[in-house]
């Protein structure tokens, strides 16, 4: 049978499905990591859009969206989580907190991104427009496909950065 019920342990709240238990700092990171995808979704149609005023290339059009990807989405992950983790009475998140959370975070997320999330948007993006769907339409549908795999995965590594050396992201 699943048991769902709410527990305040030490000060912070708890999910538990039978054995499955969700902190509300995994609830956070998931957060940070959506809203940080909105940034991603508006940075990657604006900058494809800017650039298919100048050039029809697929190619340059479809690099566009990856850096728009870019600036977009790590700009509004940092804004996220410094209110995230300043939020509530008597909270200060340092900025040796910050730069110590992405020591762990930055280069697997990093990595990942130039592994799995760039190619998806970049090859999904290309392959949209080359069978003739609009610019927009292509780099959101493209970005969607991407960001499944990316929060899988770093979902993933922060599960095992936990069991492995205690960090929690």
């Amino acid at each position: 049978m699943n048991t769902r019920y709410l527990t305040r342990r030490g000060g912070r709240a708890e999910l538990s499905v039978d054995v499955m238990r969700i902190k509300r700092s995994t609830l956070h990171f998931n957060k940070e990591m959506v809203v940080a995808e909105l940034g991603s979704f508006v940075g990657t149609p604006l900058a494809a859009d800017f650039v298919a005023q100048f050039t029809k290339v697929p190619r340059y059009i479809s690099f566009a969206a990856v850096a728009g990807g870019i600036i977009g989405s790590s700009v509004l992950f940092i804004i996220t989580r410094l209110w995230d983790k300043n939020r509530g009475e008597g909270k200060k998140y340092r900025s040796r907190e910050l730069i110590g959370d992405l020591k762990y975070l930055t280069p697997v997320a990093f990595l990942l991104a130039l592994i799995f999330y760039y190619p998806v948007v970049f090859f999904v993006s290309r392959y949209l427009l080359l069978e003739v769907h609009g610019v927009t339409v292509s780099a959101v549908a493209a970005q969607m496909a991407a960001f499944m795999l990316i929060a899988t995965s770093l979902n993933i590594y922060r599960v095992i950065l936990m069991k492995k050396i205690g960090k929690e992201l």
